[in-house]
């Protein structure tokens, strides 16, 4: 495993990114290895998290990612967390991304989904080993 300062690039991006700055949304894909690069997309922290990761998802794809949206969030109707947590489908998907995009929102719920009280998650050790890879 790599040490942190080997590991991919991190790209911190303010809550008011827009769809259309391709700009930053094609950097965003080159990170992750350009075009066709997998990214996941973790609409967690988002109060509307259907249309937040589909508009990002958009942007992804748009700039030659093929990005998808992981079903994680608090605010998802119909979703059970932990079932999505332990999903070993969703897991090595997470794993063998090249990308993992947050949305903006509630950052608090992050934490709360992967690592809750302080524990980690299988789907938070997916995230690691993508970063890592």
């Amino acid at each position: 495993m790599q040490s942190p300062s080997e590991a991919g690039a991190v790209i911190v991006i303010g809550g008011a990114l827009k769809s259309d700055s391709d700009v930053v949304w094609q950097r965003i894909v080159d990170e992750a290895g350009g075009a066709g690069a997998p990214i996941v997309v973790f609409p967690t922290a988002a109060y509307e998290p259907e249309r937040i990761g589909a508009q990002i998802v958009a942007a992804l794809n748009r700039c030659g990612a093929r990005a998808v949206v992981v079903p994680l969030a608090p605010h998802l109707e119909g979703v059970d967390l932990q079932a999505t947590l332990n999903d070993p489908a969703w897991i090595a998907r997470v794993a063998a991304s090249r990308g993992v995009f947050f949305s903006g929102g509630a950052q608090e719920y992050l934490v709360d989904t992967l690592q809750p009280g302080g524990r980690s998650t299988p789907m938070l050790d997916a995230i690691r080993r993508a970063w890592a890879a």
